[in-house]
């Protein structure tokens, strides 16, 4: 496999790029443009600024790897081997968010709070590393940030918690949403993802690979399944749990009233 730093830059510049978002940028723009910012608590505010900068991450990525799946045929001809400088941008911008979001976590964050995330950034970022810089595999590597269009609606989440409108409609919306959206791009993606892994580790092209990268590649993506299964019973849950409560119940005399939200 031939080493390449073409996408370096890329790399280095995503990574300052949202390291300035999250300590200059994002705190200025949510003071403008968001009611009730100020009154959110600091520890709250970290992890405001860490969401988001991973939306402006998703608007970006997600339209790459959505026009690169369309279009580049180098890796529709090739999942195996195929690549291109466009194809693999996606991946070093989000190796540059994932390293800048890594380094904000150990600083403000205890590490038992955040350990569940940085194994999820260790077991994305090692392959898109090895990826931008030895090539092979490609289109598993974009096809995998499309699971990122379920963030945005994480993200809304706490948003609105944090600014006390969880016993809103916009939220339980919103709840739901994100139940739909991070099963479909993280979930039921799994048996059909397996499947072309299959094809291409049974097939002799896959043999020149090294073993590391694909104990990297296979390993990485099990581990990764593993989280978006643990996350989404814990979301699937929130959701059902917030729509009971805002289900309407009838009183005595027979008037309809609201619960007040008081789950996840």
């Amino acid at each position: 496999m031939d080493i390449s730093f073409d996408h370096y830059q890329w790399f280095f510049g995503s990574m300052l790029f949202c390291l300035i978002f999250y300590y200059f940028i994002s705190p200025i723009l949510s003071q403008i443009l968001v009611d009730g910012y100020m009154a959110i608590t600091e520890e709250k505010k970290v992890m405001w600024h860490t969401m988001t900068i991973s939306n402006v991450h998703v608007v970006v990525v997600c339209t790459l790897s959505i026009y690169v799946l369309l279009t580049d045929e180098a890796i529709s001809k090739d999942v195996a081997w195929g690549r291109s400088f466009i194809s693999q941008l996606p991946l070093a911008i989000t190796l540059g968010y994932i390293v800048a979001d890594s380094i904000v976590m150990l600083h403000k964050f205890k590490f038992k709070d955040a350990r569940s995330f940085l194994a999820h950034h260790f077991c994305t970022a090692v392959p898109y590393w090895f990826n931008i810089t030895f090539g092979p595999l490609t289109y598993f590597a974009v096809f995998r940030l499309l699971a990122e269009f379920s963030t945005p609606f994480v993200n809304q989440r706490y948003f609105l918690d944090v600014l006390g409108k969880k016993s809103t409609l916009g939220y339980v919306i919103n709840g739901v949403l994100l139940t739909i959206v991070f099963f479909v791009t993280r979930i039921a993606v799994i048996p059909p993802y397996y499947r072309e892994v299959y094809y291409v580790l049974a097939n002799r092209s896959t043999l020149q690979l090294n073993w590391l990268y694909l104990l990297v590649w296979v390993g990485g993506s099990v581990v990764l399944d593993v989280l978006n299964v643990w996350w989404f019973r814990k979301i699937l849950r929130g959701a059902i749990k917030t729509i009971q409560l805002h289900k309407p119940v009838k009183e005595e005399n027979g008037d309809t009233v609201r619960n007040r939200v008081k789950g996840e």
